[in-house]
């Protein structure tokens, strides 16, 4: 399997972060098929899932090798953790911000076995949450449906959730300001639902973390939703690695 490593790196400037010292990165690195999002601070970089099928930790350590890390893991997929483990001691205190939210004993002990402390627990100095996170409460077996949101004004990454959590969700989080959607469940027909991109009303960019010419994602009906509401999508598979400044 050949991963492109080059760097799609693009600017959201607005009035209110005009300045250099205000900019925050949003990097979503080129795994393959899954999910490894990192929002980078002066401080600290924080981790959203941390998965796929390439292991990129080379290329995180050159942004973050001397910065503060903690994970936040949206649920219980294996494309969305298998490098927790083996990345762990890589990472300086690293430590677990938000935890999936899964019943399953095997996500249970995957978690416990890479030996992560909670932030808080570990009185971390980023403990203070740098985004926001939601979750639905949908009781079901179906780890996807129990996906973790991660949200600021300006970006969403929403996990796996499929279609049915996006209407339970969609009028409970400030969507109407986000600009940045990372698509949920990496572009499957099951995600980016009419109904959610209607609620995205300042939408003016959708990235894709997955891998076309294998699992055919992104789908070719997210796709066209996204062409009818005039947003562009840009796909690590592509570009490589998308940093994003605001």
């Amino acid at each position: 399997m050949k991963i492109n490593h080059c760097l799609l790196t693009l600017l959201l400037l607005t009035p209110e972060n005009l300045s250099l010292a205000s900019w925050k990165e949003l990097i979503i690195w080129n795994v393959g098929q899954g999910l490894w999002v990192t929002l980078v601070t002066e401080q600290a970089c924080h981790h959203m899932d941390m998965g796929g099928e390439k292991n990129v930790i080379k290329d995180v350590l050159k942004v973050c090798k001397n910065k503060a890390h903690t994970l936040s893991l949206s649920h219980g997929d294996w494309d969305h953790l298998n490098f927790v483990k083996i990345n762990k001691n890589k990472l300086p205190k690293l430590c677990l911000l938000h935890p999936p939210q899964s019943s399953s004993d095997k996500i249970k002990k995957i978690v416990s076995s890479s030996g992560l402390s909670l932030c808080v627990k570990a009185n971390h100095r980023n403990s203070v949450k740098p985004f926001q996170a939601f979750y639905p409460f949908f009781a079901t077996p179906n780890e996807n449906a129990k996906s973790l949101l991660f949200y600021t004004k300006k970006w969403l990454n929403p996990g796996d959730s499929e279609k049915a959590q996006e209407r339970l969700w969609a009028d409970k989080i400030p969507l109407q300001y986000i600009e940045i959607l990372i698509l949920g469940h990496h572009g499957s027909k099951t995600s980016t639902s009419n109904y959610l991109l209607k609620h995205l009303k300042n939408l003016r960019i959708a990235l894709s973390s997955s891998r076309k010419s294998k699992y055919g994602h992104p789908h070719e009906t997210v796709q066209h939703r996204l062409k009818k509401k005039k947003v562009p999508l840009i796909r690590t598979e592509i570009w490589g690695h998308i940093k994003i400044r605001f």
